[in-house]
């Protein structure tokens, strides 16, 4: 690493000579320029809400080369996340932000109480807060970013009826405010990891929610799903081989019919692309790398806590009434569009 570190700035003392050029600096890598292209919409935005497909192993690289970019440090004070509990965050502040060795077993009960524990159980979800504990270390203690978590914040020992998360059941009303309490309101600068559907401008995504003024400062970035790229080039979007970033706001692609594009419920409601997102997320034309949950690491008691909180949601949103309504978000808690 050191060697590889100290080669440009020995070329350099070597061409110290009239008449001698430095070699030129190694390309970028295409997830870096990503990187790079959503970290440049700061400061024109206050949030970046970067949205996934749960279990994406291309949308946790985005995520990897976003916190090692040089200019992330520059650009975002605070990370919100849909994949922690906040009932669990003094333990994910022990890792994150106080550089604490703490272990996968400490850390685990965060995300599997944070809804859909058997996705965030996923190894590249762990990963991402210890990215972010690494590139805090390098930095002054006022300038740590913290990761929040955003989920619901269920306490699941105490809970034992349905009629006991009827409280926590509208998702899209919750994110909305905790993303104007801890972001917007303070003026702070932040990304947002959700699932794609959850960053969505209409629909079931939080920032519909928003105040007009809020919403304006919020950029909505999810992924182009593979198997919607040739949908993509009949509608005229550009497309090449490795992933890139491509802006819908402000350009002409705002004004394409979004259809089933990103989502099938979009070309029931005749939306425009732009009406839903500012910008798209394409891996490239490489196959895609969807993980399913591990279910070896879910098994005895922690497959059984799991299935029962499953049926005690499913009869809860029973209870309420009708599970459709986008605009209260009761959607299917597995959908990979959330």
């Amino acid at each position: 690493m050191y060697q590889l570190a100290r080669v440009p700035v020995l070329a350099l003392l070597l061409c110290a000579v009239p008449g001698c050029e430095a070699p030129p600096a190694p390309p970028e890598a295409p997830l870096d320029r990503v990187a790079g292209a959503l970290l440049d919409l700061f400061p024109e935005i206050d949030l970046l809400c970067l949205g996934e497909q749960h279990g994406s192993v291309e949308d946790a690289q985005l995520r990897e080369a976003l916190v090692r970019h040089p200019t992330f440090v520059e650009r975002v004070d605070v990370v919100v996340v849909e994949f922690i509990n906040p009932l669990h965050q003094a333990v994910v502040d022990r890792l994150v932000r106080g550089g604490e060795v703490v272990s996968r077993d400490e850390l685990r009960p965060a995300w599997l109480d944070a809804g859909l524990g058997a996705y965030w159980d996923l190894p590249h979800y762990e990963a991402f807060l210890r990215s972010v504990a690494e590139v805090n270390r390098d930095l002054a203690t006022d300038r740590k970013i913290p990761v929040v978590g955003l989920a619901m914040p269920i306490p699941w020992s105490t809970i034992d009826n349905p009629e006991a998360l009827l409280a926590y059941l509208d998702r899209q009303r919750h994110y909305a405010d905790r993303v104007g309490e801890l972001v917007l309101d303070p003026g702070l600068r932040g990304v947002a990891v959700f699932g794609a559907g959850h960053c969505e401008r209409r629909g079931m995504g939080f920032p519909a929610l928003l105040e007009t003024e809020q919403r304006q400062r919020v950029a909505a970035v999810v992924p182009l799903p593979s198997a919607s790229r040739s949908k993509a080039q009949r509608l005229g979007i550009a497309l090449g081989d490795d992933p890139s970033f491509l802006p819908i706001a402000g350009t002409s692609r705002s004004d394409l019919p979004a259809g089933d594009l990103l989502f099938e419920g979009h070309a029931v409601a005749e939306w425009k692309l732009g009406e839903i997102v500012d910008g798209l997320f394409d891996a490239g034309a490489a196959p895609p790398t969807i993980l399913p949950p591990d279910e070896a690491s879910l098994e005895g008691e922690t497959r059984l806590e799991l299935d029962r909180r499953t049926e005690l949601l499913s009869t809860a949103r029973a209870l309420e009434g009708d599970g459709a309504s986008p605009s209260s978000q009761r959607m299917n808690p597995t959908s990979d569009h959330e």
